[in-house]
């Protein structure tokens, strides 16, 4: 029910935002909306786009739409995790990068990353058909024109700058999540050029119990990554993983303070 939840949800404090006089006050709701549909929206989205069933990842590409970030299924699927712990892969952080230049880099990176996963492959499909009809990503980007129009046509231009805002909030928080999943683990390269398989100690694991239960076992990431499409009730903590002494929400908080971060947990690496 979520996805029909989140529609729900955003219209109706859009058009209660639209009609609220206090700066302050739609400030607030704005920063709120955009932490509930990134914290939860994107974490339910994540689990649906991994699904096996069309219509699931549909409703995973749906919710990523509400936030103006449905390429990500594309990049996500089909890049972060081939390319995962290595300098390909835009949503792993290097060891000592600042989280504040990492999240702008790795928005654009799911962008640029999707445009060109999808060129490629219709460029193979025969007959080459039209590139914007089969393009997933020209696709997906016009679901949210389209919501963007709609929502302009029923509220004004000022529920798109909070539609926009809530949804660079949502995106912001998501990043944040990649920055800390994957910060500082390296594949090593091969003689071949190729990487090392992906293994338990290219992610970041984390057994607190109110990470786990909020964000949908979302903390068992090591074992995310070698079965991808296993729902969420089935992941369990990896032996061999990278293992934070805190929470997901502790380490969030703690990214935010670059030189406090790179304190505690660059020894952790080390």
């Amino acid at each position: 029910f979520w996805p029909l939840y989140q529609t729900i949800f955003l219209c109706v404090s859009i058009y209660l935002l639209v009609n609220q006089s206090s700066i302050i006050y739609m400030s607030l709701g704005i920063i709120s909306l955009g932490i509930i549909n990134g914290g939860f929206g994107i974490t339910i989205a994540h689990e649906l786009i991994h699904r096996t069933k069309k219509w699931e990842r549909g409703l995973g590409v749906w919710i990523l739409s509400l936030v103006n970030f449905s390429v990500f299924r594309i990049e996500h699927v089909f890049g972060h995790h081939r390319n995962v712990a290595t300098p390909l892969d835009p949503a792993s952080a290097q060891k000592g990068e600042n989280i504040y230049l990492f999240i702008p880099k790795a928005i654009f990176g799911v962008f640029k990353g999707a445009k060109k996963f999808e060129h490629k492959r219709v460029s193979r499909l025969k007959p080459r058909p039209v590139n914007f009809i089969y393009n997933r990503f020209y696709q997906y980007m016009a679901i949210s024109l389209a919501i963007s129009t709609l929502l302009y046509a029923t509220f004004g231009i000022t529920a798109l700058y909070i539609f926009f805002a809530q949804s660079l909030i949502a995106v912001s928080l998501l990043e944040m999540v990649d920055y800390i999943e994957h910060y500082g683990l390296q594949r090593k390269r091969l003689e071949n050029g190729k990487y090392e398989p992906v293994g338990p100690q290219h992610s970041w694991d984390t057994n607190f119990f109110m990470t786990n239960t909020s964000l949908y076992n979302l903390g068992k990431h090591a074992h995310h990554h070698r079965v991808a499409s296993l729902p969420f009730q089935h992941l369990k903590s990896t032996e061999g993983a990278k293992n934070y002494p805190f929470g997901y929400s502790s380490a969030v908080i703690l990214a935010l303070m670059p030189p406090l971060w790179r304190k505690v947990v660059d020894p952790l690496l080390d």
